[in-house]
C-alpha cells in the first residue's frame, strides 16, 4: 500500500514529508506528532483536508488522548485515511494542527507518480490515467500480452504466464 507520511516537530514546529512510499491506488496518509525529545502533549488536536481540482475528497478532524503517544521516539502517530490517489493528478494536502494554545498550519502538494510500465510498448494515456497496450486487447476470451510478438494472444484460462506477459 502506498503511503505519504507527514511529520511535524512540535519543539522545533518543522514539518516534513516523506514520498518515498508514495505510489498510485490505496494509500494510507499518516501523520506523526512530536519531537525526538520528551513531549507533553496537552490539548492535542489536529485534522485534514484533501482536495484535487479545488474539490474536498477527503478530510478528517480528530481530538487525541494525550496520553496515547504511540513509539519510544516521543512522536504521536495516526493514520488518517485510506484513500485511492490516481495518477498525475494534483492534490493539495492541509493540515491543521492544535497542542498547547497554538496552532499550526501546513500545506502540501501531492502528485502521484505512474505505476510501474507493464511492457516497454505501452503508452501512458493521460485520459485514462493508466498504461495502454498499441494494440487493444479483444474482449471474445482471456488474453494476455506478448510483447515479443507485439500482439495479444488467446490463452486458456488456466494457463499461467510464464513470464511478465500481462493479462
Amino acid at each position: 500500500m502506498s503511503k505519504l507520511v507527514v511529520a511535524h516537530d512540535i519543539i522545533k514546529n518543522n514539518w516534513s514529508v516523506d514520498e518515498s512510499q508514495l505510489d498510485s491506488g490505496p494509500t494510507e496518509i499518516i501523520l506523526k506528532v512530536g519531537s525526538n525529545s520528551n513531549v507533553k502533549f496537552k490539548d492535542l488536536s489536529f485534522g485534514f483536508e484533501l482536495t484535487q481540482n479545488g474539490n474536498v475528497i477527503a478530510q478528517s478532524e480528530n481530538n487525541t488522548n494525550p496520553s496515547q503517544i504511540l513509539g519510544s521516539d516521543s512522536y504521536h502517530t495516526e493514520i488518517w485515511y485510506d484513500i485511492e490517489l490516481i495518477p498525475t493528478e494534483l492534490y493539495v494536502l492541509r493540515i491543521n494542527l492544535r497542542h498547547n494554545g497554538k496552532s499550526f498550519e501546513f500545506s502540501h502538494n501531492i502528485v502521484p507518480p505512474k505505476p510501474e510500465k507493464p511492457a516497454p510498448s505501452w503508452i501512458w494515456s493521460d485520459a485514462e490515467k493508466d498504461w495502454v497496450a498499441p494494440i487493444p486487447m479483444p474482449t471474445d476470451g482471456i488474453y494476455r500480452w506478448r510483447e515479443s510478438l507485439g500482439k495479444w494472444e488467446k490463452s486458456p484460462a488456466t494457463l499461467d504466464a510464464p513470464d511478465t506477459e500481462i493479462s
